[in-house]
């Protein structure tokens, strides 16, 4: 379920790459009606956006589950800015004293969450640890594998430029496994399959919206040719957009 038609194609694309079919919803409610109507066997696995009209990722994921006998609740909680480590960590240690039964961290960088996950075990709750950074002590890890996002990425780039031009990488945060780890892929696609994409430009903007859009506009006025930007997460793209739009760049 996804709203914006962009990350659709694109993640439909990254899917169907994997050898998957896909039912496209287009906002929570109409995912959650989708799964009420579907078969016992008919989905392995139903991916959300989390910012959706109508019912947002969350709201249908629970109530999804409680459709199926699930009693649970949900609490999400995240900073405004997406560089503040120690606001993480201090949402997280609230959290864990407040005593739910499991915790799911998307981590900013790879160590600010180590405490707080230690804690969590201390009192026996089992840490999930998603994207973004990685925390060595977790439970488990779920999600993508960030190189291959990178691939991905740097496929489609290349699939709609028709494989040549020049590109630039904003990356996330150096201290983040998935900022280097997406960069790498997206390099490391061009130099195996002997690209004509070629990388001009590339700097970190922290997972920050407003340096990706100050990054982006600065790159187009001193690469007329530039074609496309890759950026490490969806917010940063956001203020890349932003940035090419106001310099009604193609």
């Amino acid at each position: 379920a996804e709203d914006n038609e962009l990350n659709m194609e694109i993640a439909e694309f990254v899917i169907q790459n994997e050898g998957a079919s896909v039912t496209k919803a287009w906002n929570g409610q109409e995912a959650v009606e989708i799964f009420k109507k579907s078969r016992p066997d008919e989905f392995d696995v139903i991916l959300m956006d989390i910012m959706m009209p109508i019912k947002n990722g969350y709201e249908a994921a629970e109530k999804s589950l409680k459709d199926a006998g699930v009693d649970v609740k949900i609490k999400v909680d995240g900073t405004t800015d997406e560089s503040d480590e120690i606001g993480q960590q201090t949402m997280t240690d609230n959290l864990v004293n407040q005593g739910y039964n499991a915790l799911m961290l998307s981590p900013i960088s790879d160590s600010n969450l180590t405490a707080s996950v230690d804690n969590a075990k201390g009192k026996k709750i089992p840490t999930i640890n998603v994207n973004d950074g990685l925390i060595a002590a977790a439970d488990y890890f779920v999600g993508p594998d960030a190189y291959q996002n990178g691939e991905l990425a740097a496929e489609w780039v290349s699939k709609q430029l028709g494989d040549k031009g020049d590109v630039a990488i904003v990356i996330g945060m150096a201290k983040a496994f998935a900022a280097r780890e997406r960069t790498a892929g997206f390099k490391g696609w061009i130099k195996d399959n002997n690209s004509g994409l070629k990388v001009v430009a590339e700097q970190n903007a922290d997972w920050d919206r407003q340096k990706a859009k100050e990054l982006a506009s600065t790159w187009i006025q001193q690469n007329p040719d530039l074609k496309a930007i890759f950026c490490n997460n969806d917010d940063m793209a956001l203020g890349v957009v932003e940035a090419v739009e106001e310099a009604k760049a193609d």
